[in-house]
């Protein structure tokens, strides 16, 4: 990775989020065909089990970190980030 103040690398994770069916009785039949939700964030790979993303960092501190258990991950794609300052 080419940026000079990451710490971390930029990554992409793909995961199942979990979710209630309807709010009171639900048929057995519908429920069997509910897949779970699919979810992607962006953001700096702090730790991979669990995945701990932040979506900022300074070079000193993270902040707005979201924390994934590693079961519902899917994938972990890390990305090249290019430093473009002159």
């Amino acid at each position: 990775m080419s940026h000079k103040h990451a710490k971390y690398k930029l990554a992409i994770v793909t995961w199942h989020d979990a979710f209630g069916i309807g709010d009171n009785h639900v048929d057995t039949d519908d429920a069997i065909l509910v897949d779970p939700f699919v979810r992607h964030s962006v953001g700096w790979l702090v730790k991979r089990r669990p995945v701990v993303l932040a979506q900022t960092f300074d070079g000193k501190g993270i902040a707005s970190t979201l924390t994934i258990p590693r079961g519902i991950v899917r994938r972990i794609t890390v990305m090249d980030v290019v430093d473009d300052e002159d």
